[in-house]
């Protein structure tokens, strides 16, 4: 067993941020230099010798894995920064700060919210809904676990990648979730979950409102809310290999010095921990989905020749 334990602490000064400024400039942003964060965290890297061949040929099993945490923390800056973020000293940079979501009146299908973070009380009017911090889009560690495996000329190899702890925020959502706020405009849709899903009668039990064409609550059941919001969290089988390479006594005639015949997969499952999450949680650092591809699924077939 071999590998590295590490910790860091790196500070970054002078941030360079678009910063809100008042309209009557012309502009509604600048470029400033305005702020100062510490990312701090952990990184292991272990190797583990799990069984060693005792001849040419025998079983063979290597594991590699590694973990990282990772903490954000601004420590400087000159305004706070309010969007779908909430960027203030003492926070992380990608804390999301939304109003919180709270489902469907059983009785009458309105759109409910939370009115501050105890969600003590509840309305049904988004504009009573105060605004506050719903988890962040940075991890609590990620990291992957690889095995290798070699026998008789057999190769299998497979890695796992997972991260834990985060928030995806669907920004799309408000559009493709429309309740019917959109009637049949190209750019409001419902996708075919949330229609199977929605309330529609007394009593139903759901995080769907009902949908009306031409808009539910005057349209305002789908506004930036924790209703797009979801947990991030996941393991992926990234990778899968299985080759065989053929006996070298059949190769010597030939002048070749080894042929390898193999078969590889990637992303070929994904375990998602939020069961509401129907896109691809692999998201960027931001955690927003923003319409991107999914990560594709793909498979390879081939054969290496060296001489």
């Amino acid at each position: 067993l071999s590998g590295t334990v590490e910790y860091y602490n790196r500070t970054t000064s002078r941030l360079l941020l678009n910063v809100p400024v008042s309209s009557t400039n012309g502009i509604t942003t600048v470029f400033r230099n305005n702020g100062e964060m510490k990312n701090s965290g952990v990184e292991i890297s272990l190797s583990s010798r799990n069984i060693i061949a005792k001849k040419e040929q025998g079983l063979s099993w290597r594991t590699d894995a590694n973990f990282s945490t990772l903490k954000n923390r601004i420590t400087r800056l000159d305004n706070p920064i309010t969007s779908i973020y909430k960027r203030e000293v003492g926070t992380d940079f990608y804390q999301f700060y939304l109003a919180g979501f709270a489902g469907a009146d059983p009785q009458t299908g309105e759109a409910l919210w939370y009115k501050d973070a105890t969600k003590s009380a509840t309305t049904t009017s988004y504009g009573e809904a105060q605004r506050f911090n719903q988890g962040s889009a940075l991890p609590d560690f990620y990291g992957g676990v690889t095995n290798y495996f070699s026998y008789k000329g057999f190769d299998l190899s497979f890695q796992f990648f997972y991260n834990w702890g985060n928030k995806v925020y669907d920004n799309w959502g408000p559009f493709t979730e429309s309740d019917g706020s959109g009637g049949f405009g190209a750019g409001s849709k419902m996708s075919r979950l949330t229609y199977e899903n929605r309330w529609q009668h007394p009593g139903d039990i759901t995080s769907v409102p009902k949908v009306v064409f031409g808009g539910t609550q005057s349209g305002l059941s789908n506004q930036a809310s924790s209703r797009f919001l979801y947990n991030g969290s996941f393991i992926r089988l990234r990778d899968l290999m299985l080759a065989y390479s053929i006996p070298g006594i059949w190769l010597k005639k030939a002048d070749i010095s080894e042929i390898k015949v193999y078969v590889r997969g990637n992303n070929l499952w994904t375990y998602v921990k939020d069961k509401r999450l129907t896109m691809d949680p692999e998201v960027p650092v931001t955690g927003d989905y923003d319409q991107r591809p999914p990560v594709f699924k793909t498979f390879l077939a081939g054969l290496e020749v060296n001489f």
